[in-house]
């Protein structure tokens, strides 16, 4: 992942004219004014919409230098940790919905503490490799015996120009500022008949419509793109794709809870976050187990498979 965007004004203030989409390259127009965020105060940014295929974008586009700092922020508690076990249970639906038959070779892009990794030594792959930008996730899922590159994928490519038969990205191309560039980078590192399965939030999600601002995907300025399905359908034609099959799937129990949260008032920060009470985690895992079913009826989450034209 590159943390350089080319609509970014680089001379020291944001671009004043409202950018094109980040999905199409289509107008957008002012839509969410104040998306609930536990990366900035409600109003700092906002999320346009396009007129065309009716992604959205972040507004205003948010510097290099702020985007850094973000993601140089060492956290003080990873709530994902919390739930693991239903990390590890989506990620075996994702490889039910996308490995092909035989696949040796698996390159996990994003792939914080592993869990699909480990998901798909499960299944024989012999060759599964992640990168992750975050230097802790990365750091652990090293630890625990899983080989995982910590940077983005063009360096990863230039260390290993190997090829894979599946390239996963979860919630990762939503951050990347140039996303056809992320894109073929990927095909490049593709065997052939291999596969990319991305998975990103649902910007035409009926969770988003209901809850208006508070729901809980929206994560800007982090999230610079927000995209539906005709505009990543678009990007991944852009970048010399055929879309094999799009999936809707619920949201992870997390970012329900936030979305209930965000809409009674509460905004939790991912920045102050500490390890939660005995009480706590017992809460939130309780609560990761009843939200399974809203896997397979919600469709927070967009996940496509598409194979190189």
């Amino acid at each position: 992942m590159t943390t350089t965007d080319p609509q970014a004004n680089t001379s020291g203030g944001r671009s004043p004219a409202p950018p094109t989409c980040g999905a199409c390259g289509g107008d957008t127009r002012a839509d969410v004014a104040s998306p609930a965020s536990t990366y900035a105060s409600r109003g700092a940014y906002g999320v346009a919409t396009c007129e065309r295929c009716g992604s959205g974008r972040t507004v205003p586009v948010p510097e290099p230098s702020e985007l850094d700092a973000f993601y140089s922020k060492e956290y003080k508690y990873d709530a994902h940790l919390l739930i693991s076990a239903e990390k590890r249970w989506r990620a075996r639906h994702i490889l039910d919905t996308a490995l092909p038959a035989g696949a040796e070779r698996v390159l996990d892009i994003g792939c914080m503490y592993g869990y699909l990794l480990e998901e798909a030594r499960e299944r024989g792959v012999r060759d599964a490799k992640g990168v992750e930008l975050s230097a802790g996730p990365a750091k652990a899922a090293v630890a625990s015996g899983l080989d995982v590159f910590c940077g983005t994928i063009e360096d990863f490519a230039k260390k290993d120009p190997g090829t894979f038969d599946l390239i996963v990205a979860q919630h990762v191309l939503e951050h990347v500022p140039d996303p056809v560039a992320f894109l073929k980078s990927s095909r490049e590192l593709l065997a052939p008949g291999g596969k990319v399965c991305i998975a990103v939030p649902n910007y035409d999600a009926r969770a988003r419509k209901v809850f208006r601002e508070a729901w809980g995907w929206y994560q800007v300025p982090v999230h610079l793109h927000h995209f539906g399905e005709r505009g990543l359908a678009s990007l991944l034609e852009d970048a010399g794709f055929a879309v094999d099959r799009t999936v809707r799937r619920g949201g992870d129990s997390l970012f329900v809870l936030m979305t209930l949260l965000q809409s009674l008032g509460k905004m939790p920060s991912s920045t102050d976050a500490k390890a939660p009470s005995a009480v706590g985690r017992a809460l939130v895992r309780t609560a990761s187990a009843l939200l399974r079913p809203y896997y397979f009826v919600g469709d927070d989450e967009l996940l496509v498979v598409a194979s190189p034209r």
